[in-house]
């Protein structure tokens, strides 16, 4: 596989064994997708089996869900060095719920909300890593959800493609 992808999986579902074969497949050369939810980060109870280590965004806490001040905007630089796109990043939509994440030291932090980081990146080994901290969690109405965005689309194409590009 050239990319896995982590939806809302509690890393209890990996167990010990399987975070540490995740491990060995990015260092080797594979790509890690993680996308926030119920079951991610702090309440996917990603420290405490070992996959906190792996990503550019840290677990603070277990309970980590918060509605987050403000809106998710791209880092200008981030956009045009690592999507290799010129011009304005595009505007993505509400994000309702977020994790409560910290980035790692060595993270590239694409998106944030407010001072929260909401999507960062980093090289493992061979690998590479791209989590996301967003939720599809609220805006049961469907007005404005960021997941339901053209921009967001294409936001997480030139993720994948990032993510893809290079992979032995």
């Amino acid at each position: 596989f050239d990319l896995i992808v982590l939806g809302a999986v509690d890393a209890f579902a990996l167990s010990g064994e399987g975070v540490a074969i995740l491990k060995d497949y990015v260092n080797s050369g594979g790509s890690l997708l993680v996308l926030g939810g119920l079951y991610s980060f702090g309440g996917g109870r990603f420290e405490e089996f070992g996959l906190n280590e792996i990503l550019p965004l840290r677990v603070k806490r277990t309970f980590d869900l918060v509605q987050p001040a403000g809106k998710a905007i791209w880092d200008s630089a981030a956009w045009t060095a690592l999507m290799g796109e010129n011009g304005k990043p595009p505007k993505l939509g509400k994000i309702a719920w977020a994790h409560d994440v910290g980035a790692a030291p060595d993270a590239l932090v694409w998106i944030r909300v407010g001072e929260r980081p909401l999507v960062a990146a980093s090289v493992l080994g061979k690998g590479r890593v791209v989590a996301v901290a967003a939720t599809t969690l609220g805006d049961e109405d469907g007005s404005g959800a960021f997941w339901r965005s053209p921009a967001w689309g294409q936001t997480m194409e030139k993720i994948v493609q990032w993510l893809v590009t290079g992979v032995e």
